[in-house]
C-alpha cells in the first residue's frame, strides 16, 4: 500500500504533482482509493479518473478506483 505518495508528472513543459490517498498494489495491478468528506461531487470522479489515467499513462494496469466519503 501506497499512501500520500506525490505522482509528478510533464505536460506541455509544466510540472504537476498529483496525490491520490492510497494506491493499492497487487499482482494483477493498482487500485486507487481516494476519501472525501461532504457531498459526492463530479469534481471528485473527474479527480480520481485523473488519477487512473496518469498511472496508466505510466504504464500501470489500474483495476479500479474507489471514492471512500466519510
Amino acid at each position: 500500500m501506497i499512501n500520500e505518495k506525490d505522482i509528478m508528472i510533464s505536460e506541455r513543459g509544466q510540472s504537476h504533482i498529483f496525490r491520490p490517498d492510497r494506491i493499492l498494489k497487487g499482482e494483477e495491478g493498482y487500485i486507487i482509493v481516494d476519501f472525501k468528506t461532504g457531498e459526492q461531487t463530479e469534481k471528485n470522479e473527474l479527480q480520481i479518473e485523473r488519477y487512473k489515467n496518469i498511472l496508466e499513462g505510466l504504464g500501470r494496469k489500474v483495476l479500479k478506483t474507489q471514492l471512500i466519503y466519510l
